[in-house]
């Protein structure tokens, strides 16, 4: 009877999914890269679906919807597409990094809206978003630094707040909010939402790795993990 019902669920998501040919070509695109493949190439959406997963399957499409659309207006120096990339790279990161499915959902779902404050700000205050990134490729220093600096707040922060008020729930606020920070784990050698997912945006953006919080917090397998990782995706996109 479980075996029926997962079929069925499967074959509705199938269905989602087939009326998108964006999403379509993307999931499976992603499945036969070298971050999931394994053994022969995949040509249907169903083996698609059931070799991702549908809860990662469900996130890929709620990835769709958020980023679906950019700023009505190009703004300089910002790429709602590469967003979107480096959304989906942060997911699949905290995928493999997470242990416990239910701290997986969480930071998953933290994973792909951690820079919705970025798109914010490009859909509602372009200006300011533009003279951050000028400002962070100027002094080169990172974009949440400039931010800071201009404005008093982060992209981070406003991210977070409208998650907040979206009703998303406070350990997804919480992690969207720290992603760039090194957030105390709740347990050593173990990594929670907040700290699965600032990890991988670390890794991820090339920024100095943070060797000495994942040693003092018990992290140094799950960071070498996350660099290996970082590797294949950056070989899958090639």
């Amino acid at each position: 009877r479980k075996a029926v019902c997962v079929s069925a669920v499967a074959a509705e998501n199938v269905d989602l999914v087939g009326r998108d040919p964006a999403l379509s070509a993307h999931l499976l695109r992603l499945v036969n890269s070298s971050f999931f493949c394994r053994g022969s190439a995949i040509a249907d959406l169903k083996t698609a679906v059931v070799r991702l997963g549908l809860r990662l399957v469900r996130t890929l499409t709620l990835s769709a919807e958020v980023f679906g659309k950019g700023p009505p207006k190009p703004v300089p120096g910002f790429s709602h597409t590469d967003l979107q990339a480096m959304s989906l790279r942060r997911l699949l990161l905290v995928e493999r990094l997470v242990k416990d499915p239910v701290t997986r959902a969480t930071a998953g779902t933290a994973a792909l809206l951690a820079d919705i404050g970025q798109l914010a700000l490009a859909m509602g205050a372009p200006e300011r978003l533009t003279a951050a990134i000028a400002r962070a490729a100027e002094a080169k220093i990172p974009l949440e630094q400039a931010e800071s600096e201009l404005y008093g707040t982060t992209h981070a922060v406003i991210g977070s707040y409208l998650l907040g008020i979206w009703g998303f729930p406070n350990l997804v606020v919480d992690a969207v909010a720290w992603h760039h920070q090194r957030p105390v784990p709740r347990a050593p050698g173990v990594l929670d939402a907040a700290s699965a997912v600032a990890l991988a945006t670390a890794v991820l953006e090339s920024a100095p790795l943070p060797t000495e919080w994942a040693k003092q917090h018990g992290l140094e397998s799950q960071l070498d993990l996350a660099r290996s990782l970082a590797e294949t995706l950056s070989g899958s996109d090639r």
